[in-house]
Order: structure tokens, then sequence, then C-alpha cells
């Protein structure tokens, strides 16, 4: 696509002609870039001084930063050599910097179980309500009173609570005022742009394995929300709707919920999980039909993003539609096979592809 704007505008405009399920920005590029914006604009400069650090040290960012709050306290007292790197460290280093590091570590340490969650490409659509909550709420409480934070036990409360309002800030546990500020612009970005206010987001917790286990009547309200905006969609008939609806209430209240308990996001496969709770059995036939709409949906899986990327690669002005589909799937094979280097490429392979277009046109009957 050609940005954030064009996408918003594009969407817009689609929802003009049809019914769109809007489950908002990736959550990847939201913390991503609420992470990048909100350190860009504070003085510290932390950017340029990790990259100095990166270029002595030749470690990656986080781990650079890790090591720096270790020798920071002695950089000071060493003789280092003149050049762009060192002389860029000792100017940042003028004033105090420890607790702004410390303070980059504990931001980037909260983001990075939820940037491991999409490290895959298994569906984990049903989890993103959750991550993103649960950094938000980590985040949130660094900087303001408790008291306020306990009474936004909903999601509603806690995207409405005013992380601007002095008032409802904490004292002494951040190390500056320019510290607060960085806080309150990611947490202020990241309730902005995060896909926690869109309901099919919210309802979709509903095929958390581990919700249904110690929430069922809160997931089959979510269910409902689901089926009633894929109908609204029509994704599918009132009857499969209510069918749907009545197989998840039995299937979340009266079954055996012994695996529930073991099911985790970064090991298990929530589509694995339904198909051996639902295929082969009848009474189960239509609440598997929606369930598997609902795990198409992604949002924020880092291999479907990368998906986007290969497709632009590979686009050629006037491209069919099933001629990228097409190199696709000779690309997702290759992959499969091990990537490039280990696909041989000998005279079978040769004899195979001469004459593929005379195949095709006899394959469909042209």
């Amino acid at each position: 696509m050609d940005g954030l704007k064009v996408n918003w505008a594009f969407l817009e405009l689609l929802k003009e002609d049809s019914v769109i399920i809007d489950t908002g920005l990736c959550s990847l590029h939201v913390v991503h870039g609420t992470f990048q914006e909100a350190f860009r604009n504070t003085v510290w400069e932390i950017d340029k001084f990790l990259n100095s650090i990166h270029n002595v040290t030749k470690i990656l960012v986080l781990c650079t930063c890790e090591r720096a709050i270790k020798i920071l306290p002695r950089l000071k007292r060493v003789q280092l050599p003149h050049t762009y790197s060192v002389k860029k460290s000792a100017e940042i280093l003028e004033d105090y910097f420890l607790p702004n590091l410390h303070l980059f570590l504990m931001i980037a340490s909260s983001f990075e179980p939820l940037l491991r969650v999409f490290q895959t490409p298994n569906p984990t659509f049903s989890s993103v309500y959750s991550a993103v909550e649960n950094v938000t709420r980590e985040l949130v409480k660094r900087f303001i009173k408790p008291t306020i934070l306990e009474s936004a036990h909903t999601i509603y409360k806690l995207i409405n609570i005013d992380v601007e309002n002095v008032d409802n800030f904490l004292y002494g546990d951040v190390p500056s005022r320019e510290a607060k500020n960085c806080l309150v612009k990611i947490v202020r970005k990241l309730i902005e742009r995060s896909p926690l206010k869109y309901k099919f987001v919210q309802a979709s917790i509903c095929l958390d394995p581990k919700k249904i286990l110690t929430k069922p009547e809160q997931c089959k309200t979510g269910f409902e929300a689901c089926v009633g905006m894929l109908l609204v969609n029509h994704n599918m008939t009132a009857i499969l709707a209510d069918k749907a609806i009545l197989q998840f209430s039995r299937f979340a209240f009266h079954t055996d919920k012994t695996e529930f308990s073991k099911f985790e996001w970064s090991k298990s496969q929530l589509d694995s999980f339904y198909a051996k709770q639902f295929i082969g059995l009848e009474e189960y036939k239509d609440v598997w039909q929606v369930v598997k709409i609902i795990l198409m949906f992604s949002q924020g899986i880092a291999f479907v993003e990368g998906g986007f990327s290969i497709n632009t690669e590979i686009l050629v002005r006037n491209f069919n539609e099933k001629s990228l589909m097409s190199l696709r799937r000779v690309w997702d094979g290759i992959q499969d096979g091990g990537g490039e280097d280990a696909i041989v490429v000998d005279q079978k392979m040769f004899r195979y592809a001469c004459g593929a277009s005379a195949k095709q046109k006899e394959a469909f009957g042209e």
C-alpha cells in the first residue's frame, strides 16, 4: 500500500460501498512506530548513543543497551580513541544518562513479549486483545496512580484514562519529567492506534482456550458478537449463525476441558487445537465453520506482513492476479524445500518445464 493516510482513505471508501469488519492497524507497526517516535522526540538521543556503542562493540541494540548500563559508570574514566562513535557517546554522556537507558530498556522489555507472540505463521488473532491490553497496563502502571488503574478494570475504562492529567501521575517512581512525557506519548499513541477499541478484536478473545476455561459466559457473549458482525457482513446465513451459537454454548459449558489449561500461544497452534475438538463430531460441525472464518483473520502476524513485502517485490506492470498467485505458490514451494540453495536444477526439472505453456493451454482446454 501507499502509506498510512492512503490506507485509511481507501478503507473509508470501502466502507461506503460495503460492510467491512475493521480490526485496526497492524499491532507490530503500532508498537514499532510508537516506541520509535516517543524516543526520537526526547532530547536524549538514545538512538544515536546506542548506534555509536554498536559501532564500537558490534553488539545488537537491545544487548547494547544492557551492556551500556554496565559499562557506563566506567566509560568516563577510560582513555578512548578519537573516532566519531566515541565522540558522539562522550557528548551524550555529558549529562547523567543512566536512568534514561534504564527507561529505554524497561519499555523495550515490556514490548518484547508482545512482539514474540506475533513472530509466528500460526493464527494468533484471538490473542491480540490480551497481548496488547497486558502491555498497555504494564506501561500505564509505571506512572499512573494505582487507585486510578484499579478502577480501570475493563478495557473501556483503561483506554479512557486521562494519561496527560498530572493529578493522575505517580511521583518519585520515574526519573524525570522528560521520562514521564516519554511514557505519556507511548501510552497515548498505543491507545489511539492499537486494536483494543475495535469490537471484533475484543470479541475474538472468545476463542482463547484459557478464557473459555475460566470465563465461559464472557466467551459465549464474545462469540455471539463475532457471529453477529459476520452475519451483517454476509459471511454466513442466519441459520448457520443460530446453530453455531447453540453449539458453542454447549462446547463452552459442557465439554471436557482437560486440554484447555495446557494451551500456550508460544507452543500451540489454535487451529490444530480446535480441529481436534470439532472435526469428526456432527454436533459441532456448524460452530467449526464459524471458528475457521475467525481464524482466517490476521492482525500483526509477522509472516503475513512479510507476505505483502514479497508481493511488492514480484509485482510488475499489468500483472494478472492469477500470475501473482502462481508466483507466490512457486516462492512458497521453494521456501518449504529449504530455500534457493537447496533446490537442485537438473535435467529432469528442465524436461518437466519444457512446453509449460502448451501444457497449460491443454489443461484449460484452449
